[in-house]
């Protein structure tokens, strides 16, 4: 349920978040700058520019803490190109429980799965990772408790296999998202996943403390 909080309450400068246009399924990360009452001055960063982001457009957004995460539709409500910055006007804040066993990871990758003693091969996009599970959005149909391969490849042309179940899925249009479970990874694999992580995690604590050190906050990098 959408709770009757103002955007300054929950969010402050030298945070994260994550945002995304509505029709769109890859995660902006950028660095809150100011915040005025349910008003977010957001860096204007490349992945803006890349999805032509407009005055007016609505966008999904998130920040994760410890304790909960918090969801959060905003409209582009100003882009001050000289500061290079974006104001949001925070419509919605929903918030849950963040009971996820391992941080999670944007990410926008290409991969193809298909069912255990199964050849049919499906395109899938990879949506985010952990080191315990993946999401997943793709055209193809599948069901809770499926034993999937799925291969995926990082920007560094490796592939990374791994066996995963199903555990949720959820449909938008003729889009299907899947959230897996990890079950079984080779060494190599395994070595080349845990090292992808681990630079993404380097880059979200690099990121953090930037715009920590900007700002007088005591935010924590995780």
């Amino acid at each position: 349920m959408s709770k009757q909080l103002i955007a300054e309450n929950v969010i402050k400068a030298g945070m994260i978040v994550r945002t995304k246009q509505q029709n769109s399924s890859e995660w902006v990360v950028t660095g809150v700058i100011n915040v005025y009452g349910n008003f977010i001055e957001i860096e204007h960063v490349e992945g803006y520019l890349n999805s032509v982001l407009m005055i007016g457009d609505i966008l999904d957004c998130q920040k994760i803490d410890d304790k909960y995460i918090y969801i959060m539709t905003a409209e582009v409500y100003n882009v001050k190109f000289a500061s290079r910055s974006v104001i949001l006007k925070i419509k919605t804040i929903d918030i849950i429980n963040n009971k996820r066993e391992y941080k999670r990871y944007d990410v926008y990758l290409s991969g193809s799965f298909c069912k255990i003693d199964d050849i049919y091969e499906n395109y899938c996009v990879v949506l985010n990772i952990s080191l315990g599970g993946i999401s997943i959005v793709t055209r193809g149909k599948l069901e809770k408790d499926d034993n999937i391969e799925l291969v995926m490849y990082n920007k560094k042309s490796h592939i990374i296999t791994s066996e995963c179940v199903v555990r949720w899925k959820k449909r938008n249009a003729s889009n299907y998202y899947y959230g897996l479970s990890i079950t079984n990874m080779d060494e190599r694999s395994k070595n080349l996943y845990r090292n992808f992580i681990r630079n993404l995690r380097r880059k979200e604590i690099k990121l953090c403390k930037k715009y920590k050190s900007q700002h007088d906050t005591d935010i924590t990098c995780l």
